[in-house]
């Protein structure tokens, strides 16, 4: 299916190209973000009509996102404290979207589309490149630290605990099969 680009796509085209690209693809995303229209006569027309315009819509989210990746490289890293156990192998996986709450949390705009994590999955405490991809010209590469949590002592506390609890459980059937005896001992 023929569209004509309303934005710059990466590994697509430009503002103003007509590209081939499949129907459910121009469907379900390019249509309904409003990045393209089917390359009608009309369609055309009117995109080169407003070509300039969409062109300085281009411009000012390449200066904001240049704005945005200037103040993510400032980041020397990200750190993040995750639960593992004793071999550094973390319970679960780090994906973009903990590293997207975690760049909320200090206060950056991204979104989930736009993290992407060059080694995935993380299942293992070391450092791992993140690439924010804040425009298809403009990126930010920053370094993610993971660094193991106290959670393995958390759990070993607990296994104490059901240790001490599993030794009070036998401590009690001890003392009631006791009872027992003594009670039968009584009967007879």
């Amino acid at each position: 299916m023929q569209v004509i680009l309303q934005e710059k796509i990466k590994n697509l085209g430009s503002i103003g190209e007509i590209v081939d690209v499949k129907p459910g693809y121009a469907r379900n995303y390019l249509f309904r973000s409003g990045k393209a229209l089917p390359a009608t006569k009309e369609h055309v027309a009117l995109v080169m009509e407003r070509k300039s315009e969409l062109e300085k819509i281009e411009l000012q989210k390449l200066t904001e996102a240049k704005k945005r990746v200037s103040i993510l490289e400032k980041l020397e890293s990200l750190d993040l404290s995750v639960p593992t156990n004793e071999e550094g192998k973390l319970f679960g996986s780090v994906g973009s979207s903990e590293v997207v709450d975690l760049l909320l949390s200090n206060g950056h705009e991204v979104s989930k589309q736009e993290v992407s994590i060059l080694e995935m999955p993380i299942r293992e405490v070391g450092d791992y490149t993140v690439v924010v991809q804040a425009h298809p010209d403009v990126a930010a590469h920053i370094v993610l630290k993971l660094t193991s949590s106290t959670v393995t002592q958390i759990v070993t506390k607990a296994s104490d605990d059901k240790d001490s609890a599993s030794e009070s459980k036998e401590e009690s059937e001890t003392e009631s099969s006791n009872d027992n005896e003594v009670d039968t001992d009584v009967s007879s």
